[in-house]
């Protein structure tokens, strides 16, 4: 399969107070073939969202380069949309207007752009909503329309940083679900972060796991021939597996969920 987005020696330090500088990421490498789910796990501070801000553009790695379909990343671009832990729709601007605004950015005009908006509101399970404005919808709602706002943008690779981390457990399970189906239907490729161990392993096609700062890339698990049912044998004992795996890469660790 197809690599869309590669990180090579990825290695970061930030500036911090008195000239002070701290070693986020060393020697980060992995890739996203066409149409994989990947999640992002690590505790507090091992550059996860940095490396999701770097694939989005919005920041250099010090060392190491990022490259998307074969190119290296130097800035933002519309077709590594991102979702972020808030929805970042436009407040003043009704649903189906923050759509449009996206899918003129991604070449889409007239009515073109009103199908796909309308196909994209359906797909994400908001039809009907289109006339609301943020403010009206729920908090769950509002991210369905930043996810539908990023497909607008890219339609193939959605960066999403802990999307749904603000919400109540029972949403949060239901947009997991919907997530998941619209991956398999759409064929997009995901860059998933979260803290939860289940959560990851309900959505990934594979886990990534991070250790504390500095942010070494440690194991990886393939999760594509996965039972993904909470109660079945195999997803209770890949999770106590990675319960183990985050314990022994940051003896401080506990899990969240």
């Amino acid at each position: 399969m197809s690599k869309v987005l590669s990180f090579d020696a990825i290695s970061h330090w930030y500036k911090a107070e008195r000239k002070r500088k701290v070693h986020a990421l060393d020697s980060v490498s992995f890739s996203l073939e066409k149409g994989s789910f990947t999640c992002l796990l690590g505790p507090s501070g091992s550059g996860k969202s940095s490396l999701l801000n770097m694939a989005a553009g919005f920041i250099r790695p010090t060392h190491g380069q990022i490259s998307f379909n074969g190119q290296p990343v130097t800035t933002v671009s519309r077709e590594r949309a991102v979702v972020f832990q808030e929805e970042s729709l436009f407040p003043w601007m009704r649903v189906i207007d923050n759509l449009l605004l996206a899918l003129g950015q991604s070449g889409h005009n007239g009515s073109d752009a009103a199908r796909e908006a309308g196909r994209l509101l359906d797909l994400v399970g908001l039809k009907g909503f289109d006339q609301a404005y943020p403010s009206e919808l729920s908090m769950g709602m509002r991210q369905k329309a930043a996810i539908a706002r990023g497909l607008a943008l890219s339609g193939s690779l959605l960066l999403m940083d802990e999307p749904f981390s603000a919400l109540d457990e029972r949403s949060r399970d239901r947009l997991d679900q919907e997530l998941a189906d619209l991956w398999k239907r759409e064929n997009i490729t995901i860059l998933f972060i979260t803290h939860s161990i289940e959560e990851a392993i309900r959505l990934g096609s594979e886990i990534l796991l991070l250790s504390a700062r500095p942010g070494r890339l440690v194991k990886r698990w393939d999760l594509r021939e996965a039972q993904k049912k909470l109660d079945s044998p195999d997803f209770l004992t890949l999770k106590k597996e990675i319960i183990r795996s985050m314990e022994l890469c940051c003896p401080s660790c506990r899990e969240r969920d």
